[in-house]
């Protein structure tokens, strides 16, 4: 398990709390038991922990998401060997389905000697639609950790077009942020891939209902919903994002 005074030494490095970084820890933890077993390349990671963890963006994730076609029976067996593996390093880890419309879904909790309340990580498994664009790739952290298997998981490309599908379908400020950093980073806008994805909920995309959609965001829950999440120093962004945003989209339009 971490040590109090690393976990410190790297929250004051990267200007987020401790437990943030506590956080972070034992969900690479997991992601390593989780694709050290066999049969887990069949387990796509994605949305903002992925942007994350594999594609370096800033913002800390509360969530672990992916898509598969195992059986909730199947993803439950693998989540118990990799939470096997897990706590080899750290204290116990509790281990409970939460019943859900659509999908699998588990929650992890761990309580430490560092905090009275505990550590909780959801897992969100999608299985009904398959994944286009996935590669694999090893984890790159500063944290104590000593082996990184290779995560399998979705690519950037496609991780915008669900990201422009989560925003025209639930109201998370994160995923306003995650757009934004998709395109600092000049992810690609593949209209034909956004609609894929909006096909399984027989929705059509407009780009000018995304951009509606953007736009009635208040600034303030906007900023309450990320700035958690993000280091010190890149709070001071956050009132650029949502223009900055707009005029990228619109100017998608006009290309």
């Amino acid at each position: 398990m971490i040590a109090w005074n690393d976990l410190q030494k790297i929250a004051n490095f990267q200007r987020v709390s401790p437990f943030v970084v506590l956080r972070e820890y034992v969900q690479i933890l997991f992601l390593n038991g989780l694709y050290s077993l066999d049969n887990a390349d069949n387990i796509v990671f994605k949305g903002g922990t992925c942007l994350r963890l594999i594609h370096n963006s800033n913002r800390f994730s509360e969530d672990l998401d992916f898509t598969t076609d195992f059986s909730s029976s199947q993803i439950g067996s693998l989540v118990a060997q990799a939470v096997g593996l897990v706590t080899k390093e750290t204290p116990p880890i509790n281990i409970k389905t939460v019943k859900t419309i659509s999908g699998f879904t588990q929650k992890l909790s761990m309580l430490t000697i560092y905090s009275p309340t505990s550590i909780s990580i959801k897992l969100d498994f999608s299985q009904r639609e398959l994944v286009l664009q996935k590669n694999q790739k090893p984890i790159s952290s500063i944290l104590p950790i000593s082996s990184f298997y290779p995560i399998t998981h979705m690519e950037m490309t496609e991780i915008l077009a669900e990201k422009c599908r989560a925003i025209v379908s639930r109201h998370k400020g994160r995923d306003i942020y995650d757009l934004w950093y998709l395109l600092q980073r000049k992810t690609p806008i593949d209209v034909g891939l956004i609609q894929k994805k909006l096909d399984y909920y027989q929705q059509k995309f407009d780009l000018n209902e995304l951009i509606k959609n953007i736009k009635s965001w208040e600034f303030e829950k906007f900023s309450q919903d990320v700035r958690g999440f993000l280091p010190e120093p890149d709070r001071q962004t956050l009132p650029f994002v949502i223009p900055t945003l707009i005029e990228k989209l619109k100017d998608a339009m006009i290309t």
